[in-house]
């Protein structure tokens, strides 16, 4: 689902916000130790019983997160077993639904949209992929340690802001600065 621009332009502000609120100095992020620094639990499927296992993969293959009604208590549940890029996805992706306050629950197209664009910006910053590498998907894979396939979106999300000529944003001169 495609979202509105101003939306876009909040996730990003959001995303370089968090960065900058925890001190992210490189990349590829450590999507785990931020998490952990955020004060939220993060949990491996493989630290669970088995019967605990069992349940969290039928709910979820990925990954999932319980939060409090206030959001002050908060743990992102993982498939540790999964390969490490998809697990950065999944971890940053349950880290989304958390800060933008969609719940505990899985939500409708937007907020799931909202989720998957956070997760790839936080781990492969658009302004960061046209300052310090060239747009091809095989070396943003490499650099920003994500999947094939992410990379491959974010490339393209580049190109086309590349394509409209859009200046940076001041958040995303701070975050080429900090990086």
């Amino acid at each position: 689902m495609r979202l509105k621009d101003s939306a876009y332009e909040a996730i990003k502000e959001r995303v370089v916000d968090l960065l900058d609120n925890y001190g992210v100095t490189r990349y590829p992020l450590d999507v785990f130790a931020l998490v952990r620094r955020m004060g939220i639990r993060l949990v491996p499927y493989s630290q669970l019983d088995e019967r605990a296992r069992t349940g969290a993969l039928e709910y979820s293959n990925d990954a999932f997160r319980i939060v409090s009604h206030d959001y002050s208590e908060a743990a992102i549940f993982y498939n540790d077993a999964m390969p490490l890029e998809s697990a950065r996805y999944s971890v940053a992706h349950e880290l989304a639904h958390i800060v933008l306050e969609h719940g505990s629950r899985d939500g409708d197209d937007q907020t799931e949209s909202e989720a998957d664009f956070f997760a790839a910006y936080i781990l492969m910053p658009v302004p960061l992929m046209h300052a310090l590498c060239s747009p091809d998907s095989e070396e943003v894979s490499v650099f920003f340690g994500t999947s094939h396939q992410c990379a491959a979106f974010a490339v393209e999300r580049t190109k086309a802001r590349l394509r409209c000529g859009v200046p940076p944003k001041e958040y995303e001169l701070r975050l080429i600065n900090n990086i």
